[in-house]
């Protein structure tokens, strides 16, 4: 996973060579505990990776232990229009 770990563990020349937009990407998921999921990676949901046009990438807050568990996802927009708002409901 990519997250607060990321950086840890590796030498110091490594942390020193590091990309300053990863080390603040980084930083920023660990304030909000959160984490990005690749598809290649273990926790990604198989179901999900089976899709044709399965994301890359999942953004987790929290722990990615629920991606194993049964759930339901909501992918919307942050500007819904009204139609959509009351359908979601």
């Amino acid at each position: 996973m990519v997250g607060p770990e990321l950086l840890k563990g590796r030498p110091p020349e490594d942390l020193a060579n590091a990309l300053p937009r990863e080390a603040e990407i980084v930083a920023r998921l660990e304030r909000i505990s959160a984490s990005l999921v690749p598809l290649t990676h273990s926790a990604y949901p198989e179901a999900l990776r089976a899709l044709q046009d399965a994301p890359l990438v999942l953004g987790v807050r929290g722990s990615a232990d629920v991606l194993s568990t049964d759930s339901i996802g909501i992918v919307g927009a942050r500007a819904a229009t009204r139609e959509a708002r009351a359908h979601a409901r």
